[in-house]
């Protein structure tokens, strides 16, 4: 998986639509398609949420993860979504959502090794600063980039 190529600046929206955590689920869902990193809407949806109701997503600093893997992701990728003023994810809200989607012809771990480095950034203060307070998603875009590629 390139780290570097998990995302673009057309999947992170800081004015999402959805209002609660499904249709946010939805609408990332569908941003992923528009990009032609998902193969099937329905089945990485349906993925998603049933990983939803195993246990919850939320990070307890304001962030949610959710992820979904399958033969329906084409490429690895995240997606971003931001909330001014939050969005109740279970009980907390939550100011950001990452959403993770992991091919699965990817290393068996490739998902755990995606959710480290989004947890490794969202655990330095400054990125959570700059992800709750970016002026625009090619400002987030170009950090996210750049703490990737320090990692290579």
């Amino acid at each position: 998986m390139n780290e570097v190529e998990i995302m673009n600046t057309g999947l992170i929206n800081f004015s999402p639509d959805g209002r609660n955590k499904n249709a946010v689920i939805r609408e990332m869902t569908e941003m992923l398609k528009s990009d032609g990193r998902i193969s099937d809407t329905s089945a990485f949806y349906a993925n998603v949420l049933e990983r939803e109701g195993i246990s919850s997503t939320d990070t307890g600093i304001g962030v949610a993860i959710p992820h979904g893997k399958g033969s329906f992701v084409e490429r690895s990728s995240v997606v971003i979504c931001r909330f001014d003023k939050g969005l109740v994810w279970d009980r907390e809200p939550v100011k950001a959502v990452f959403l993770l989607a992991v091919d699965d012809d990817e290393d068996g771990l490739a998902h755990l090794e995606l959710i480290a480095k989004v947890s490794t950034m969202l655990m330095d203060d400054d990125f959570l600063e700059l992800l709750f307070t970016a002026s625009s998603e090619k400002i987030l875009f170009n950090e996210i980039k750049k703490r990737l590629e320090e990692e290579e």
